[in-house]
């Protein structure tokens, strides 16, 4: 599961201000790392997905590509609380039977729950997908009783011709004490005057898409 804040990054905000800030000095951080997320976000013909609060994204990490889905109860705000499963995967993009197949080997038991959705799924994917690239700044933040990962991104949202920017920060709980992750997120977003309620991102890529092609 996966338990996080999104913020928006207001857009006079310089990304990069915001990871070299003092504010961090207060912490015991890992030192921050800078790598290139390309993720593209696969759509159904039938649209079962977004219906279901289901997202299918493919990704290119420092690891090498990974298969992700995740699926939530509801729309998503600033503060989600989804199923997230990962797989190991190449550049290309799957098929819905390829994504059934991983999901019915899965021993996680949150894989059934996706596997229903995908079940419903009687068209293959479109031939295009919704792409997010970003740059991403990322730290690992640790208290005694807490162990949080704080990740800002800078890059862009595009659907087709159309695109518009990215600029985000997320803090994404790991262990510890829930009530202190709470406190510390609503801490970060006042020093850095950061925009909530906000949407994820296939979320806002859907709504492009809806309002451009659907």
């Amino acid at each position: 599961m996966e338990l996080e804040y999104k913020y928006y990054v207001p857009s006079t905000y310089e990304v990069e201000a915001i990871v070299d800030n003092p504010y961090w000095r207060g912490f015991h951080l890992t030192p921050w790392t800078k790598v290139l997320h390309m993720a593209r976000y696969l759509l159904d013909q039938e649209d079962i997905l977004s219906k279901h609060f289901v997202a299918c994204r493919l990704r290119l990490e420092k690891e090498g590509y990974i298969l992700c889905f995740k699926k939530s109860q509801g729309p998503n705000g600033t503060l989600s609380h989804r199923i997230e499963l990962n797989f190991p995967w190449n550049e290309t993009i799957p098929t819905i039977s390829e994504c059934k197949d991983l999901l019915s080997r899965s021993e996680d038991p949150d894989a059934a729950k996706v596997l229903q959705v995908l079940n419903l799924i009687k068209e293959d994917f479109f031939s295009y997908v919704l792409v997010a690239d970003c740059l991403r700044y990322e730290t690992l933040l640790e208290e005694e009783n807490l162990r949080v990962q704080v990740t800002v991104d800078r890059g862009e949202l595009s659907v087709k011709s159309h695109s518009k920017p990215c600029y985000e920060l997320e803090v994404e709980y790991l262990s510890g004490d829930l009530e202190r992750f709470h406190s510390l997120a609503s801490d970060i977003q006042e020093v850095f005057g950061l925009l909530a309620p906000t949407e994820n991102k296939f979320s806002r890529l859907h709504a492009m898409w809806n309002r451009y092609y659907a």
